[in-house]
């Protein structure tokens, strides 16, 4: 969690699978705290969170269309293993 003046401006949310693996499962900032290296920093605590508790493996999805979540993930590291569809479970309610 982010805070400033102990306010909440951002979060980090993992959800770890096994000993060896988890998700980053999302990464918010509220607007008026963006592009200032917030999400950065959260990410880096993240990770080195999930490090210490002898995690391996960090799984970051982005969605097709969110370009900007893809190049930050790249930017911090992250590599594309590989492209897949993800049928939310949410979504069977929104047709």
């Amino acid at each position: 969690m982010a805070l400033k003046d102990s306010e909440i401006i951002g979060f980090a949310q993992i959800i770890e699978w096994d000993a060896s693996t988890a998700e980053l499962d999302r990464i918010i900032i509220f607007p008026q705290h963006a592009r200032k290296g917030v999400g950065t920093r959260l990410l880096h605590e993240a990770l080195a969170d999930q490090k210490q508790k002898g995690v391996k493996k960090i799984i970051a999805n982005a969605g097709k269309e969110e370009n900007h979540a893809r190049r930050f993930y790249e930017k911090n590291g992250f590599k594309q293993i590989k492209e897949a569809t993800i049928e939310a479970p949410w979504a069977k309610n929104c047709r």
